[in-house]
């Protein structure tokens, strides 16, 4: 089953791409995963998130281990993420996105893979150095367009071909709110004061929180996750372990302890 994104979109031209990668991670996650370190070392420099698990209890064991799912992911020598890896144990599935880069470490090309080959596409084109709309092809059949509202240094909204807006609310580097009016769906953001997991890599323009593939770039944990919709308001809250350089280690949600996501990190270079 295919990870499809939340929204479609329109054309580009293909720029210069940037490949060097620092992290060399396999194609397939293991399931059996070795337990992490307790810590991190104790250079408290910026950190790469290379690896994200899902651990649960038995009761909702979905994989050998107790694994739900897996994250991979790699960086070129400007910090962009380049290739993000998941695994799920209860499908047995990895799904590969890789995400090109112009020699403005503008994001401009994400390819789902599939047994190595591109089976979905994602071009992002760009106006007076500014996001301004994407395409997405599927089987290389091109789908309507999506098209991008910036302010400041963020992608702020994305409007589909069927006019529903998605708005996005930013806060002292934070995403703080994602609003679909459309469909009555709001998801509102609380932080900490340590690190987020990816605030090490730039994710320029917001493109990628845009188009909900990864959790956002965030500068700061998130610790309350709130959503409104039809049937109420619902609020999730988050504990953490951090490491010596104020790093997420492991996250669990508060109201149920044994369900926990461990992040393992290598140095930002």
């Amino acid at each position: 089953m295919r990870k499809f994104i939340l929204f479609i979109v329109f054309a580009t031209a293909f720029t210069a791409c940037k490949t060097d990668e620092l992290v060399d991670l396999s194609q397939k996650p293991p399931v059996d995963t070795q337990p992490l370190p307790p810590d991190d070392n104790t250079n408290t420099g910026a950190k790469f998130l290379v690896t994200t698990i899902a651990a649960f209890d038995d009761a909702a064991k979905t994989g050998p281990n107790d694994t739900a799912w897996v994250y991979h992911y790699q960086y070129d020598r400007n910090r962009n993420i380049t290739k993000q890896v998941h695994y799920s144990a209860k499908d047995n599935l990895t799904t590969i996105h890789v995400f090109v880069y112009d020699t403005d470490d503008n994001l401009v090309r994400i390819d789902l893979l599939d047994h190595d080959v591109a089976t979905v596409v994602y071009e992002i084109a760009y106006q007076n150095g500014k996001p301004n709309s994407s395409t997405f092809y599927d089987e290389a059949i091109m789908k309507p367009a999506t098209s991008y509202e910036v302010d400041g240094n963020n992608v702020t909204a994305v409007t589909n071909d069927k006019g529903e807006r998605v708005t996005l609310f930013y806060n002292a580097g934070n995403l703080v709110k994602r609003q679909n009016k459309s469909a009555n769906h709001s998801l509102v953001y609380g932080f900490g004061t340590k690190n987020g997991p990816f605030s090490a890599s730039p994710f320029k323009w917001g493109v990628l929180e845009s188009m909900n593939i990864m959790p956002a770039h965030n500068k700061n944990e998130v610790t309350e996750e709130t959503t409104i919709d039809a049937s109420g308001t619902h609020v999730t809250k988050y504990a953490y372990k951090y490491s010596k350089a104020n790093y997420p280690l492991t996250r669990s949600v508060v109201s149920d302890s044994k369900k926990t996501v461990v992040y393992a990190y290598e140095e930002a270079k």
